[in-house]
């Protein structure tokens, strides 16, 4: 540690137990005997960084006041990372401490002389609960309003390794609770919260009541510990900091819809933009979602979510399958099919592929329709090499520009000048004049239309090249599709519309190998 953060934990920690106390609840022996039991029993080690009393002074720090991570940072000189690492590692080290720290109940003996305890012979201890407020899930809020007393113990009782008592023995529990075996109730319809030496009213009158308030008072202890606890222990009496986001799981019912609808709206020009879609489109998705699954409960926070994260996998599967060398799409199972080294090494450089190896992905082909467009694709783009031979193409282009405007001028001039003779020259002279600036209007006619159609015939060339090269992919295409075993005539000419109208489908096609496109065509085309 440096010399910053040893001058805190002296401060915090070894100074004195006094101030240990104050800001850990812990005297200094205390703390010293919970580090060793973290270090020996749930084997929390020091780091390069930071040691164990750090981290445990760390988690006693923030549950004994309940700061908020940044605050806890500034205090101890940390990042809010760091903090919160710490406080989840050492908090798994006490809970592994459970069987040294939570004492084991012991009954109460028949010979006990404890006013509080001798009507209770076999009695194990006290069971109640207590109110923390936490901020939970929208989704988990109903469970949480209806945790009575009652529903709480049965819980624990059916539970693996759940709370039980010996035959003989029980627990004292108040009216919220059922009086059964193992778990002994007041009476109810009696009165609880009386006083043996009181006045008037507050003393029992019936035995039902004189057990009441022998019960209560033994029972009362554990109102007493949640008290204690609460008052030293701040986390326990305040509610959590961070309020989760709602959290949704989607099922395959909810994507197939989901992904169907974003297929009309991309098909209907009202909501499709050059760079996804236009505002309002989730609301329009969620008015959809609930005409067709009214249960589902999904909002537009939910569906905005769901949709980009569907869009970053489709579009990192599909520069892998692009792209990468060895990684191919099985369109049977919808999944990647290569090596698990070789997707790992792709993995390290292109972040939003992980995680979907060995992940089905069956919307492949229809989300790469519909978000494809939407991706920076190449164009526009260019080196400081390309930029330059740009640059001077325009230069040279500007320069045969004004030589033609310079040509023309000229033109212009000579004219003028002949037309001025005219009036005092002779008629040889005019002649001559008007010959020379229509030979120089002539020249410049003829270059014109000579660069008009040299540059027609360029751009004629072109086209036909490009027309060429399509009739090439579709002279291919067929004559793959014809190489399939099992398709008719017509399922040819079918596949073959659906393979060109899409880009995506016609690189998807003649990207895989051979063996793979039969499946492809008769699973993924004509399905």
């Amino acid at each position: 540690m440096t010399t910053v953060r040893l001058w805190v934990m002296q401060d915090l920690v070894y100074k004195s137990d006094t101030k240990c106390k104050s800001q850990l609840r812990l005297d200094r022996r205390t703390f010293r005997i919970l580090c060793h039991k973290l270090s020996t029993i749930s084997g929390l080690e020091d780091n390069r960084n930071s040691d164990v009393e750090e981290m445990v002074a760390v988690f006693l720090y923030v549950i004994a006041h309940h700061h908020k991570n940044r605050v806890v940072g500034f205090m101890f000189k940390r990042s809010g990372e760091t903090i919160s690492r710490y406080v989840n590692t050492v908090l798994k080290g006490v809970i592994r401490l459970q069987g040294e720290l939570l004492k084991q109940p012991v009954a109460v003996a028949t010979s006990s002389v404890d006013e509080r305890w001798n009507f209770f012979k076999n009695c194990l201890g006290v069971l109640d609960g207590t109110h923390i407020s936490i901020h939970v899930a929208t989704e988990d809020k109903p469970r949480y309003r209806s945790a009575a007393d009652s529903r709480v113990l049965r819980e624990a009782i059916y539970k693996k390794n759940g709370l039980e008592a010996p035959q003989g023995y029980y627990y004292l529990v108040d009216a919220g609770y059922p009086n059964s075996g193992g778990f002994l109730a007041p009476f109810r319809g009696q009165r609880y919260h009386l006083k043996e030496w009181g006045q008037g009213r507050l003393e029992p009158r019936t035995a039902e009541e004189l057990f009441n308030m022998k019960h209560c008072r033994a029972r009362n202890v554990m109102e007493r510990v949640f008290g204690l606890l609460k008052m030293r222990w701040e986390i326990l009496r305040s509610p959590s900091w961070k309020v989760m986001a709602p959290h949704r799981s989607w099922i395959e019912a909810e994507d197939n819809i989901l992904v169907d609808i974003l297929t009309e709206l991309t098909l209907d020009g009202k909501w499709k933009s050059d760079i996804g879609f236009k505002s309002g489109y989730l609301k329009v998705i969620e008015q959809k979602l609930i005409e067709k699954l009214p249960t589902c409960g999904l909002t537009t926070t939910n569906i905005d979510s769901r949709i980009k994260n569907l869009k970053k996998h489709a579009m990192a599967i599909n520069e892998m399958v692009t792209i990468g060398s060895g990684l191919e799409f099985d369109y049977i199972n919808n999944k990647l099919v290569c090596e698990k080294s070789l997707f790992d090494d792709w993995a390290k450089s292109h972040t939003n592929a992980k995680g979907l190896y060995g992940k089905a992905f069956p919307h492949l082909d229809a989300l790469v329709e519909i978000f494809a467009e939407d991706r920076a694709n190449g164009k526009g783009a260019a080196s400081l090499a390309e930029e330059l031979e740009e640059i001077e193409k325009e230069d040279e282009q500007e320069k045969e520009e004004e030589n033609d405007q310079q040509q023309s001028n000229q033109s212009e001039s000579n004219s003028g000048k002949g037309r001025r003779k005219r009036v005092r020259s002779s008629s040889f002279e005019i002649v001559s004049g008007e010959s020379s600036g229509d030979s120089n209007g002539l020249s410049l006619m003829a270059n014109s239309f000579s660069k008009f159609v040299t540059g027609t015939l360029d751009h004629f060339e072109a086209v036909r090249g490009s027309l060429n090269q399509e009739a090439d992919v579709n002279k291919r295409l067929f004559e793959e599709l014809n190489k399939i075993d099992g398709l008719t005539e017509d399922e040819v000419i079918d596949a073959a519309s659906i393979i060109l109208d899409s880009s995506t489908k016609t690189k998807v096609f003649f990207g895989m190998g051979e063996e793979k496109r039969s499946n492809y065509v008769k699973n993924r085309i004509l399905k």
